[in-house]
């Protein structure tokens, strides 16, 4: 199992600089877990050389992260509240 770092970093990269732009940003990213085989390795390998063609790419990205709502600078108060599972008391 694994998570891709290039491709993780990429897209706050790409957000940062977006949101720094006044473009919409997604509200929140999940960072998607992947099952490495030696059929799959080369592919997660070449994805990782290249990760702007992953984010470019709408399906591969999705593989990777999933990203929930939209914010800007201009509605940046109306922004997801609710209790990440690490923050919820049991």
């Amino acid at each position: 199992m694994s998570l891709s770092a290039p491709i993780f970093a990429y897209a706050m990269a790409q957000q940062a600089a977006d949101w720094l732009e006044g473009r919409s940003i997604p509200q929140a990213m999940d960072i998607l877990p992947r099952l490495i085989t030696a059929e799959t390795l080369p592919q997660f390998e070449r994805d990782e050389t290249d990760p702007a063609a992953v984010y470019a790419d709408r399906a591969r990205r999705q593989s990777y992260l999933r990203m929930y709502g939209n914010i800007c600078h201009a509605n940046r108060k109306r922004f997801l509240n609710f209790p990440w599972s690490s923050e919820r008391q049991p």
